[in-house]
């Protein structure tokens, strides 16, 4: 296998980031993202799980690594945590999203 090798330069050190040479193979989020009325109010959630996607991408966001989410949630696999992303991804694909001004506090 051919490893690949990016170079980044950050505060003037040349820093060489190894790409996963072993990619997984790309996956179907609609194989593991169901929309629902009868299951959490029709958010998008993990097949057969009450695991929202908005759930599983703040788990991440807080620093969960994936082996912490898959101890603790079994149902978790890293392909649904791989699919979980891409729909994510694609969400944001396609649409635009704005970033709103920080709320006024009070006094």
């Amino acid at each position: 296998m051919k490893e690949q090798c990016r170079k980044r330069y950050t505060s003037g050190k040349r820093i060489h980031m190894l790409m996963n040479a072993t990619t997984a193979p790309p996956v179907n989020w609609r194989d593991h993202v169901v929309c629902d009325p009868a299951i959490l109010c029709g958010k998008p959630s993990l097949k057969g799980t009450r695991l929202s996607i908005e759930f599983v991408l703040e788990m991440l966001a807080a620093d969960w690594d994936r082996e912490s989410l898959r101890r603790n949630y079994p149902n978790l696999t890293e392909e649904r945590i791989r699919a979980v992303l891409a729909y994510a991804a694609e969400t944001f694909r396609e649409d635009r999203f704005h970033l709103l001004p920080p709320a006024a506090t009070t006094a």
